[in-house]
């Protein structure tokens, strides 16, 4: 089979069924089969807070200008909105990634693909994050322009059309104004149709002219933004950056193995085993089957190269984004061994359908294997929207007067006040109070509330529970409500 056959259609099938087939996967993986409470928009970490309360006013565009907009957009919009838009873009991601490994591949089977693909990466504890967390925005904006880069520059190559450079140039230019994400993974795929697909000088410069625009936008938010998204030398930042090869060995291998988190220790032993498999493998099989296999293998490390670079900022929700690619490794391993391996035991239409045969008992055993984490994170989710749903009743229950000084007592890491100006309170809840956060003597706390303090224009104040003065201010007792 020719990489470069005459089977040049972006999307193969309808797209919009398969979408609406994946968003209804995605609902049952991350709610119906792991939790008894629907969709919400309550936030639950700082970040939610910030985001649902984002507004076009003040609003910053120096670092990753279009995933800012786009969530002020959302949240001006309504919170519902913008969360939804988190749940529909991480389906649209992972559709995407189904189009680029079609494209790759030219597989004709793509419903039975489709189906046990979508299983086995809905089956990941992260889902339950992707389903409820407002900061997956950020690089989902990111991911799906830079698949559909990729596409498009895949199909540029194929077919030598300018124009589709120009697209490809064009959704990596606004992938990186969303995050930095898909540099290394475009990068790499380039050099990989280069050397695979029919050469076309005018797509291949356009596609260097997109690399390096891309990059100096990279380079510019930077060197005039003074962001510490892009890394810092501190070692004590979340945002450290080291180009140490200890390190970056010591932070893919975390990565690969789910970081250490209680409901990845199962799946990160899965990612384990599917990556070394396609690798092994890949050395054995024939180079139609081996190339693709390699291709898949060099997605999954380049997405994850911007992560491996923060030995600080290890989070297990980022998998998602390199996941898909595992799967596809895998199974492309897998066909290729099927395919280049004389198995004279069985007969051909038994070698024809093994990889599918194994294919399913993969998914059913990775969706077993995978259940009691994502169960685990769904259910932690819901515990703490349902104490912080609680909290903001009390606050909606009380009285709106502007400027009334309100005292606080019991607030937790997931309060409005933790690490957030309180913005929230005041655009989403219509509550300009000035709030006084009382904490024990000696609160781990403190910090995170003096963060958000820092951040208020003076409207919140955090104390030691041992200064109160009674009767100084209306009190808040959150000591029952809160998650702790």
């Amino acid at each position: 089979m020719n990489i470069a056959d005459n089977n040049h259609r972006m999307v193969n099938g309808n797209w919009l069924i398969r979408f609406i087939f994946l968003l209804a996967i995605f609902y049952l993986a991350a709610y119906s089969s792991v939790s008894p409470v629907g969709p919400s928009s309550i936030p639950v970490h700082h970040d939610d807070y910030s985001n649902y309360s984002l507004g076009f006013d003040g609003l910053s565009l120096r670092i990753r200008p279009l995933s800012t907009f786009a969530i002020a957009g959302f949240a001006s919009i309504g919170s519902d909105v913008l969360i939804w838009a988190v749940r529909i873009m991480a389906v649209a991601y992972v559709l995407l990634c189904f189009i680029l490994f079609e494209n790759i591949t030219h597989k004709n089977n793509r419903w039975f693909d489709t189906v046990c693909f979508s299983i086995i990466i809905f089956s990941s504890p992260m889902v339950a994050e992707y389903a409820r967390y407002t900061g997956m925005a950020t690089h989902l904006i990111s991911g799906c322009l830079g698949i559909l880069a990729v596409i498009f520059l895949r199909q540029a190559f194929t077919t030598g059309r300018t124009s589709l450079a120009f697209m490809s140039a064009t959704c990596l230019l606004l992938s990186v104004m969303a995050k930095e994400d898909f540099l290394v993974f475009y990068a790499l795929s380039y050099v990989f149709f280069f050397v695979v697909l029919p050469k076309s000088k005018k797509v291949a410069w356009i596609g260097i002219f997109g690399l390096v625009v891309s990059a100096a936008a990279v380079l510019s938010f930077k060197l005039f933004s003074g962001t510490a998204f892009l890394g810092v030398a501190d070692q004590n930042s979340p945002y450290y950056i080291s180009i140490v090869p200890s390190s970056i060995v010591k932070t893919v291998g975390a990565y690969l193995l789910g970081t250490g988190h209680p409901a990845m220790m199962v799946h990160g032993n899965i990612i384990l085993v599917f990556v070394a498999t396609a690798l092994l493998v890949s050395m054995f099989i024939k180079y139609q089957y081996s190339s693709r296999t390699l291709y898949f293998i060099c997605c999954v490390f380049g997405i994850m190269a911007p992560y491996a670079l923060l030995p600080n900022h290890v989070n297990p929700y980022y998998e998602y984004l390199w996941y898909p690619f595992v799967i596809f490794a895998f199974y492309s391993a897998l066909i290729g061994a099927f395919a280049s391996v004389k198995m004279l035991f069985l007969p051909s239409i038994a070698r024809q359908y093994s990889a599918r045969i194994l294919l399913v008992a993969l998914t059913c055993l990775v969706a077993f294997l995978d259940y009691p984490g994502r169960k685990g994170v769904a259910s932690w989710y819901s515990d703490v929207a349902s104490s912080n749903e609680k909290v903001l009743i009390k606050l909606a229950n009380m009285d709106k007067t502007n400027n009334e000084k309100i005292c606080v007592f019991g607030a937790d890491t997931f309060s409005p006040w933790y690490m957030h100006s309180g913005r929230y309170l005041d655009r989403v809840m219509g509550m300009n109070n000035t709030w006084q956060i009382y904490l024990p003597d000696g609160s781990d706390k403190k910090p995170g509330f003096d963060i958000g303090a820092n951040s208020s224009n003076g409207r919140i104040i955090v104390e030691s529970e041992k200064t109160f003065v009674p009767g100084s201010c209306e009190v808040l007792d959150l000591g029952s409500t809160q998650h702790g």
